[in-house]
């Protein structure tokens, strides 16, 4: 999965003294190929953070931020695919013993200024077939987890039709 940050902001239009992350979905749809089969989705998402404390530097490598803790990513991204009329997470093909999940390791981008409310916009560009999966109904389930761990809303995307070669 690739992650493209859009914009990044200092917000001044929300007076809330949350320390939660809030995320919104601006847009989501797929990108296809010239042959008429899907290549991506994309899901365009707006995140707020009052407190701007979201984000991790590559020396936040301690503690639940280490390779393998549950905190070594901050923005989850889980697939889901339909199977007999239900959604489930499909299996990793590389380890039956896990399921296949897209996170990633959102930047730091904690304002040096005074103000450390953010507003920015997040690209998420996921394959249309990661790891060879090839299932015509996939939806998406994301989540940003600020340094505090405090857990943003979980965002539940729309349900995607794929075409596959």
């Amino acid at each position: 999965m690739l992650l493209g940050i859009i914009g990044v902001s200092s917000c001044n239009d929300k007076d809330t003294n949350s320390k939660v992350p809030q995320l919104e979905f601006l847009d989501q749809f797929i990108v296809s190929t010239p042959a008429g089969y899907d290549s991506l989705v994309e899901l365009h998402i707006e995140y707020l953070d009052n407190d701007g404390d979201i984000g991790l530097s590559e020396s936040d490598t301690t503690g639940p931020f280490k390779f393998g803790e549950y905190a070594f990513y901050n923005l989850f991204c889980f697939i889901y695919v339909r199977e007999n009329g239900i959604w489930v997470k499909p299996l990793n093909p590389f380890s039956t013993l896990d399921t296949l999940f897209l996170h990633e390791r959102f930047p730091n981008i904690t304002p040096t200024s005074e103000n450390k409310r953010l507003r920015g916009e997040i690209t998420l560009y996921i394959p249309a077939r990661p790891l060879e999966l090839r299932r015509d109904s996939v939806r998406f389930e994301i989540q940003l987890w600020d340094r505090a761990l405090n857990k943003s809303n979980v965002l539940k995307s729309n349900v995607f039709k794929l075409k596959h070669p």
